[in-house]
């Protein structure tokens, strides 16, 4: 067999092969006898089908079959003995296929490109000081105080603040529209939740009181079809509550499982500064990313690129679907999103490589201690036995998930380690 690979770009191969006649002829004599002892032909014993009976009925079958392995094979045996490790399905452009006669075809597949990395050692990094107010932990706490409010009929109008149980239909030009009915809903009057004007037109309202309030759709609202549009609404109050807020004293305290408000708030505090220190780490990810991609500048195969992006978009597909919008849409609209979504993928791939390059380099590795020791942390966070924690992610198959996690915290670790970190 004979083959030449071009390179056609820095991550882009060109693999050119040619089989010679006598390993054709061997492949398609190899196939006609396999298929001699597997095919029953009236007339004819099973194993004792002439060849020429054979051709008649499986010579496009044979030949499909002996060109594939042939292309299979060929370009293996070029990946193996040039090195080559290839990140794409390979496009693959045949001749035409001639018992007797050599057999060529060409592969173009993309490979990893060679990441020479740099510029990591000594990076300067800003970071924030972990701060946490009184202000902070009274506002946990208060809401929490909301989470478990309780909701009292009042005889009275309706206010800011309070709760309207109201039965609703909307009409635009006359006519009711999908989406725009609702019974003994649920709306807290100040709260914006609604169409602009609607919940202030509903002040002063008591119960059993009917009312037709005119509101306009935003221009930007989420479902494009009723954007900018005029529509009328009629309402009935079915009741008015309150919002009653258990006060923040050592009872509200014991209630969570804590003695006094003060040990409640001093739980509150200390997760507070968790997930300051954790937003913080995340910010100082995002520098040292931001600079090494900066820095290492190398193409990307655009097939990880694309991989890349239709998960992104997949997974931006469920946020839209929750929020009850059409991501379709908006892109057909215009190039933004599509092109943010590229660009989001390409830097998340160029990223990764970065990481993965930095790991190799300095042996970075995840142990066997080290998912111990997440799986703990995991459990304790959760108060869940860790047995049950691994098992989780055992049975879902995320165990490489898990482990990819615990290497890149290694990487930022290491890198941040040997940073210029300045805080600010």
């Amino acid at each position: 067999m004979r083959f030449e690979v071009e390179n056609i770009g820095a991550v882009k191969r060109k693999i050119s092969v040619e089989v010679p006649a006598e390993t054709v002829n061997s492949e398609i004599e190899a196939a006609y006898s396999k298929l001699k002892n597997q095919v029953k032909i009236d007339g004819f014993r099973k194993g004792k089908v002439p060849r020429s009976i054979l051709e008649r009925y499986y010579k496009g079958h044979v030949e499909y079959d002996v060109a594939s392995k042939l292309i299979n094979d060929g370009f293996n045996k070029v990946l193996s003995e040039r090195d080559i490790y290839p990140v794409s399905e390979p496009e693959v452009e045949p001749e035409p296929f001639v018992a007797g006669s050599a057999f060529k075809f060409t592969a173009t597949v993309e490979v990893r490109p060679e990441v020479g990395i740099k510029g990591y050692d000594g990076l300067k990094i800003m970071k924030e000081k972990v701060s946490v107010t009184d202000k902070m932990v009274d506002e946990s706490i208060d809401a929490i105080r909301k989470q478990r409010m309780t909701l009292n009929d009042v005889d009275g109008p309706l206010k800011n603040g309070d709760t309207a149980i109201i039965d609703f239909e909307g009409f635009i030009n006359g006519a009711p529209f999908k989406g725009g009915k609702g019974e003994a809903a649920p709306l807290k009057i100040g709260d914006g939740k609604f169409i602009p004007g609607f919940e202030e037109q509903l002040v002063g309202l008591s119960v059993g009181a009917d009312k037709e309030l005119r509101v306009r759709f935003p221009d930007d609202y989420g479902h494009k079809e009723f954007a900018g549009k005029d529509a009328t609404f009629k309402v009935r109050v079915k009741g008015v509550k309150e919002e009653i807020l258990p006060a923040a004293d050592d009872e509200f305290a014991k209630d969570l499982g804590f003695e006094t408000l003060d040990k409640l708030k001093a739980k509150v505090r200390d997760g507070i500064e968790k997930d300051e220190e954790a937003r913080i780490k995340a910010k100082m990810r995002e520098q040292v990313m931001d600079s090494l991609i900066a820095t290492n500048q190398f193409d990307v195969p655009q097939s990880m690129v694309s991989k890349q992006r239709d998960f992104l978009l997949e997974e931006l597909k469920k946020k839209y679907k929750r929020a009850g919008r059409e991501i379709d849409k908006e892109i057909q609209q215009g190039p933004a999103l599509a092109e943010d979504l590229e660009k989001r993928a390409l830097q998340q791939v160029k990223g990764a490589m970065i990481l993965m390059e930095i790991a190799n380099k300095e042996g970075l590795k995840v142990t066997d201690s080290d998912l111990d020791e997440r799986f703990s942390y995991m459990a304790a966070e959760t108060n869940i036995d860790v047995a049950e924690v691994k098992s989780y992610y055992e049975k879902n198959k995320l165990m490489d998930a898990i482990r990819r996690e615990i290497l890149d915290d290694k990487i930022f670790d290491f890198v941040t380690s040997r940073a210029n970190v300045v805080e600010k």
